[in-house]
């Protein structure tokens, strides 16, 4: 909301949060956060995090990667169980993602977000339809 994610890269004036105190740590370790379709522009993923439908956790997931500049390859790719990797070879990068049981709610459950490879200059994320969508 309201950040940009390309300007902090390399900058250390960044804010850090104080680790809470034991009372804290009660408050919120047991929910869930939900993806919310307007951070699309910059999607933040973290283990835990439910998405609407497998559609959007897909979408934010390529997102997230191409303004990093990281080609993503799908391991699986099924209506109940994603798997994506990246595309460099000997790369650490994994999001492992299923439909939440007894919910409609897809959620993130394994997540390395740690990219061991350079950027990628050719990406097969980045369609004329992905740059129409994201300049109108």
């Amino acid at each position: 909301m309201g950040k940009d994610c390309g300007s902090n890269i390399g900058k250390s004036d960044e804010l850090i949060s104080p680790k809470p105190t034991s009372d804290e740590d009660n408050c919120n370790t047991n929910k869930n956060l939900e993806f919310n379709e307007i951070d699309m522009a910059c999607p933040e993923l973290m283990k835990g995090l439910k998405f609407g439908d497998v559609a959007t956790f897909r979408a934010a997931v390529r997102e997230a990667n191409l303004i990093k500049g990281k080609d993503l390859r799908f391991v699986k790719n099924n209506k109940d169980k994603v798997i994506v990797r990246c595309k460099a070879e000997g790369c650490k990068y994994r999001v492992y993602g299923s439909q939440v049981t007894d919910e409609m709610t897809f959620q993130i459950k394994t997540l390395n977000p740690t990219h061991t490879c350079t950027r990628a200059y050719k990406n097969s994320a980045c369609t004329s339809r992905w740059i129409s969508k994201r300049y109108m």
